[in-house]
């Protein structure tokens, strides 16, 4: 409500200038413009705090999934990594015999011999 603009019409009240009637209706009026203004305002700070509040949610679940990221999934996913590397690695030394027994004629198959009389291991 603005209260200057109320002294203004009192004041010309009460010099005569507005009649009882003019009074009225003139404070009638900016009465009824001041409770729109403060409505629009409410409205305005209710839509602030609805966007505050999604604004902290938004923050909160971000927060909260880069928790379960960094301490959850990703050592998890560091431990898988490992392993796979140890049984890469198993694999590929499996891989590079089996390549040098080729290589040298020594690879036999099950239940053969092999040059040196011996059979094949599995």
């Amino acid at each position: 409500m603005n209260i200057s603009e109320l002294e203004k019409l009192a004041e010309l009240h009460q010099n005569g200038a507005l009649t009882a009637d003019e009074f009225a209706q003139a404070k009638a009026k900016l009465l009824s413009t001041d409770s729109k203004d403060s409505d629009k305002n409410s409205l305005g700070r209710a839509a602030h705090r609805g966007v505050t509040v999604i604004t902290v949610f938004v923050a909160l679940a971000i927060v909260l999934v880069l928790a379960f990221f960094f301490g959850f999934f990703l050592p998890t996913w560091n431990k898988q990594q490992a392993a796979f590397d140890q049984g890469h690695e198993d694999f590929n030394a499996r891989w590079n015999s089996m390549s040098q027994r080729l290589e040298n004629n020594t690879l036999t198959s099950p239940g053969q011999t092999n040059n040196d009389g011996l059979a094949a291991k599995q």
